[in-house]
Formats: structure tokens, C-alpha cells, sequence
């Protein structure tokens, strides 16, 4: 599933940026207390929601055996994008042999 960016709000928008951006800058994603610090969020709940959210609409996964590690779902669908492409193009060389 590909996740539609007209699905996020204003703020869940912010957030998944703020995490890939500190993702990008640190190579590790952000803790639940970092993103309440930035966001001026009270307490880890109020992040948690943001998280779950994200994660129903797509844009982010949730690691296996984690409970806090956040996941960009795009990375996954990037690869996948990739993999599709070398298959199309596979498929067109192959036809053009025939």
C-alpha cells in the first residue's frame, strides 16, 4: 500500500517530516520524547497517537520486536518501487526478443 500524503493533517504532516528529517541527520529515528519536546507535546501519549496514526494511514511501520522503533514506510516502498521497475524493464527486454 502507498500511502497518500492528502491523507495527514497538518500537524501528523509536521511530525512524519520531523521524523524523517532527524532520521536523515542522526540515522536513527527519533524517541517518543523527542518528538513531544519539538512538537511541545506533555506527555508520550499524546505522541503515541500521532504514531498510531501514521501507521494506519501508511507512512510508518512498526519494527518486530520493538515497541518504540519507528519504521518510514517509504524506504520499504521505495525498494519495492525499484524492484517493480527492474521487472517491467526485464518484461519489455524480453519482448522485444520475441
Amino acid at each position: 500500500m502507498i500511502a497518500d500524503p492528502c491523507a495527514l493533517t497538518d500537524r501528523q504532516a509536521a511530525v512524519l517530516e520531523f521524523i524523517r528529517d532527524y532520521q536523515r541527520e542522526n540515522g536513527l529515528p527519533p524517541t517518543y520524547r523527542d518528538i513531544g519536546l519539538r512538537f511541545r507535546i506533555g506527555n508520550t501519549n499524546g505522541v503515541h497517537c500521532h504514531i498510531i496514526a501514521l501507521r494506519k494511514k501508511g507512512f510508518l511501520k512498526r519494527q518486530r520486536y520493538s515497541h518504540d522503533r519507528l519504521i518510514l514506510a517509504d524506504n520499504e516502498n521505495e525498494r519495492l518501487r525499484k524492484r517493480v521497475a527492474e521487472l517491467e524493464a526485464r518484461v519489455a527486454e524480453l519482448e522485444a526478443q520475441r
